[in-house]
């Protein structure tokens, strides 16, 4: 049996990293013998993947009427392609439903093309979509869904309903360990950051939102010589200003430092290899991407006790109660003097992350698209 081509459009992409979990999918996908295609907002050098790249998608769209022109050109591009190039399964990533969406995904199926969702979140951070629509698409217009974690697809069930069940499958996120510089060293990370040697680094990483937490840890952090705050991420439908305010409040100015901006892929490495623990306060998730980074890199991280967290890491991180202020920085005075538990740590996230290793997921992937079609 040929096996079908899969391609991914994806408009979000670089923006917010997803051009990372896309590409190490399409590439493992690729390895099992499927011809793989990718249309984005990803500028890439074409002999570095396997997969076929295609930038579609301006990288720095905005809610505008230009920006509208934008999408749907780069989806009549994308489209075009795909049929070019024989594609049958169109996997598009899904943060939220509404009726932009469903016009997407519809305009996929007019097309012919079996439509594949991996639901990263199963509801909106910032509104209340509308249910009747939710279950329109999830039910009519999908053809098969994925979610990350048995959370994720106990919260979809619950959701949208029952009936969806046969067609949903649970494949975790694929880890970064093929995606990063793991050659580079503290020291020469920490002098592309202009940071100091002697100095313990918490870092903060990724899109900042108010369901991220980052308030929660500028109120937690201990004002301790030698500690310092590192955050690093561009603001999505946030303020700011909010965080400012806390930091001012607080009078650790000199203790935090920012990068509020998008970070590059180099400038990730730095982050991750400069940094001795990650922190991530997160108040609700579903599955978070900086966490499995955090594993793949072997930085030890201090997260929320959210279920879908604590199936991503299992014993490789230290937990905290959400949202309890007190208890995170009771576990971070805790950590600044367990320099063992650090050491152990790291092993165990590196361990941790070998289980979310893309050649078995893709292998997960193979046999439902080798049923499902």
């Amino acid at each position: 049996m040929k096996k079908p081509a899969v391609g991914i459009i994806d408009y979000v992409g670089i923006k917010a990293g997803m051009h990372y979990y896309s590409l190490g999918l399409l590439e493992a996908l690729n390895k099992q013998s499927f011809e793989t295609y990718y249309c984005s907002n990803y500028r890439a050098q074409q002999s570095q993947y396997k997969t076929a790249i295609k930038l579609c998608f301006d990288a720095n769209i905005k809610k505008s009427f230009q920006g509208l022109l934008n999408l749907v050109s780069g989806l009549f591009f994308a489209i075009h392609f795909f049929k070019k190039k024989k594609v049958k399964v169109v996997i598009h990533h899904l943060f939220e439903v509404n009726t932009m969406v469903w016009c997407i995904l519809s305009l996929y199926k007019l097309f012919g093309f079996k439509v594949w969702a991996i639901v990263h979140d199963i509801e909106s951070f910032e509104k209340d979509n509308s249910n009747r629509i939710e279950k329109r698409v999830y039910q009519s217009v999908i053809d098969h869904l994925i979610v990350h974690n048995e959370f994720s697809k106990i919260a979809l069930l619950q959701k949208v309903n029952q009936k969806i069940a046969h067609k949903l499958s649970v494949i975790p996120h694929g880890n970064y360990q093929n995606q990063i510089n793991n050659q580079l060293s503290k020291a020469v990370a920490r002098g592309k950051l202009n940071l100091a040697n002697d100095t313990f680094y918490v870092l903060f990483f990724g899109q900042i939102k108010n369901v991220k937490g980052l308030d929660l840890l500028l109120k937690a952090i201990p004002k301790i010589d030698k500690v310092e705050l590192l955050i690093a991420g561009k603001v999505w439908k946030d303020d700011f200003s909010i965080y400012q305010s806390i930091i001012e409040k607080r009078g650790i100015e000199n203790q935090t430092k920012l990068w509020i901006r998008h970070i590059s892929d180099e400038e990730k490495d730095y982050f991750f290899t400069a940094a001795d623990l990650l922190v991530l306060p997160y108040k609700k998730i579903y599955q978070s991407g900086v966490l499995l980074m955090s594993l793949s890199y072997g930085l030890p991280a201090l997260v929320s006790d959210l279920p879908a967290n604590r199936e991503t890491s299992a014993n490789a991180a230290i937990y905290f109660t959400s949202e309890n202020v007190s208890d995170l920085n009771s576990k971070l005075k805790s950590i600044l003097d367990q320099s063992q538990q650090l050491h152990e740590l790291r092993d165990k996230s590196k361990a941790r992350a070998q289980d979310f290793e893309w050649n078995h997921i893709s292998s997960l992937y193979e046999k439902l698209l080798l049923t499902v079609i």
